[in-house]
Order: C-alpha cells, then structure tokens, then sequence
C-alpha cells in the first residue's frame, strides 16, 4: 500500500516559497508565505537554502503539530474545510480534474460532487470560435 507524500516546503529559483500538498509544488501567495516564513525559521536552522543544497525538504505542519492538536485546533471540521479550499480553487477557475487531484490530492470522485455545486456544466462548454459559428449559421 503506498503512502501519501506528506507536506513540503522548499523554495524555487526565484526565492518564492512553494508547498507540495500531493504531488505538485504550488506558490504560496505573498502574505501567507510571510507568515510560513516565520514559522519555518523556528522549525529549521538550515532555511532558506535550496532543497537541492541539503537534499531534503521541510516538514513544517509535522513538526508543530501532531495529528490530535490539528484535529483540536478544527475542532473536527478538516473534512469540511477542505471541501471548501477545493471549491474555492474551482470557483478561482482551477477546474481540470488531473490538476485537482495532483495538486491538493482530492479524489476524483469527490471533484465530480463538488462539480455540481457549480453555476455552470464546466466540461461541456464550447470555445469562442465554435459559438461565433453557430451564432453567423444562426444568424446569418
């Protein structure tokens, strides 16, 4: 059986910090990667070299917190709150399955519910050029 990845934290040639949920590094937006920041000092003397200088990543969350705190800390709602990250990257236009699944680990059936909480049929939209053809066959 194989396990998850657990979370990482390193940063990209550019100096922005990243995070790997599942399995794509994404970029943390400015102000949270302040507070990240500050956290990973506490954890680790070695930050901010790269992960290609110490050959190893930082486990942050692992490091601050054991699984009883978290579930503590959100008081029994992870599952909630993750539905609702996840629907918020689809309502931010994040809305390829693959990339769902590869970035934040959701699976595949859970998207397709959440899919149809959404105002529009997302995977049977047409392009531009299709809808100006059949607006000038329609319309002459």
């Amino acid at each position: 059986m194989s396990r998850k990845p657990r979370p990482y934290h390193t940063t990209d040639n550019e100096g922005r910090l990243l995070i790997r949920l599942h399995q794509a590094w994404l970029p943390i937006p400015v102000y949270e990667a302040e507070l990240f920041n500050k956290l990973i000092a506490q954890v680790s003397v070695r930050w901010p070299k790269a992960p290609e200088e110490t050959d190893q990543n930082i486990l942050l969350f692992s490091s601050l917190l054991d699984s009883h705190k978290l579930e503590a800390l959100f008081a029994g709602q992870t599952y909630t709150y993750r539905r609702s990250a996840i629907y918020y990257q689809m309502l931010d236009g994040k809305l390829d399955r693959v990339t769902l699944h590869a970035a934040f680990g959701v699976s595949y059936p859970t998207i397709a519910k959440l899919e149809c909480l959404l105002s529009a049929d997302i995977h049977f939209t047409s392009s531009e050029k299709s809808v100006e053809a059949r607006r000038l066959k329609m319309y002459g």
